[in-house]
């Protein structure tokens, strides 16, 4: 009895992996960026990564200043192409105007447009009244990464002063070479 129980389990352990379906675990946002792209975070932001729509996104807070890392372009992105993205709200200022250049930098390359944009929250609304936004599209061969900074204050924030840490990140951006 006990021989035929081992043969059985040993059939059992032998038997195809097709016999028992394996679903798939979904790919975490960290991974998926990481497979595309390789960037420095600035020394002491917090990150949380997440998913916006389906598309991954990497957040890293310092106080008020966010920097984000988007994959937009895939099959169900919110954006499919860079053109849809220029034209939605996320890359237009609270009255509907386009974001503006602000200046022209390499990143991961190539010469991108680093484009501005202000948002104001409603009046008597929670929190900060005026945020600013610089950001830039970068090309990843049928993808394209948004990178973002934004700072926000009851005032007027000033960029400036946080541009170092901005421009770290954006130097330390590169494509990884197997995913151009």
């Amino acid at each position: 009895m006990l021989g035929s129980a081992l043969a059985c389990a040993a059939f059992l352990a032998a038997a195809p992996a097709a016999a028992s379906p394996r679903k798939s675990m979904p790919v975490s946002p960290a991974s998926e960026l990481g497979s595309r792209a390789r960037f420095e975070p600035p020394r002491g932001w917090t990150r949380e990564d997440s998913r916006v729509l389906g598309d991954p996104v990497a957040s890293f807070r310092s106080g008020s200043d966010v920097i984000r890392v988007q994959l937009l372009g895939g099959p169900k992105s919110r954006y499919r192409t860079v053109e849809e993205f220029l034209a939605g709200p996320e890359a237009q200022g609270t009255d509907g105007a386009a974001a503006l250049v602000a200046r022209r930098r390499a990143v991961a390359g190539r010469q991108v447009e680093l484009r501005l944009r202000r948002l104001r929250a409603p009046a008597g609304g929670p929190g900060a009244d005026v945020t600013l936004e610089e950001f830039c599209l970068v090309a990843a061969g049928s993808r394209y990464f948004v990178l973002s900074h934004s700072v926000s204050s009851p005032d007027a924030p000033d960029l400036g002063a946080r541009l170092p840490d901005w421009d770290a990140f954006l130097s330390s951006f590169r494509l990884s070479s197997a995913r151009k």
